[in-house]
C-alpha cells in the first residue's frame, strides 16, 4: 500500500503555543486519516523560529492508505 505524508503547522506569532488547541487539530487529522482507512506509521514534530518572530511547530504525519487523504 502507498505511503503518504500530511503536514500540520502552528505558529505562535511571538507568544506561546496553545497545547489544547494544537492537540485538538492533530487528533482531528489523525482521526480523519484512520476513519478513511489510513494506518498511521509515525508522527514527527519539528520546532523552529525565534521568540520575537514567532516559533513554528510542524508535525509530519506519515500514513499508509490506498490513496492520499486530504
Amino acid at each position: 500500500m502507498p505511503i503518504f505524508v500530511r503536514l500540520i503547522s502552528f505558529n505562535t506569532g511571538g507568544g506561546t503555543f496553545n497545547a489544547r488547541k494544537d492537540s485538538r487539530a492533530i487528533n482531528q487529522a489523525l482521526k480523519e486519516i484512520q476513519d478513511k482507512g489510513g494506518r498511521i506509521i509515525s508522527i514527527t514534530p519539528a520546532i523552529g523560529g525565534a521568540f520575537f518572530q514567532g516559533i513554528n511547530a510542524t508535525y509530519t504525519i506519515t500514513y499508509e492508505a490506498p490513496s492520499s487523504i486530504e
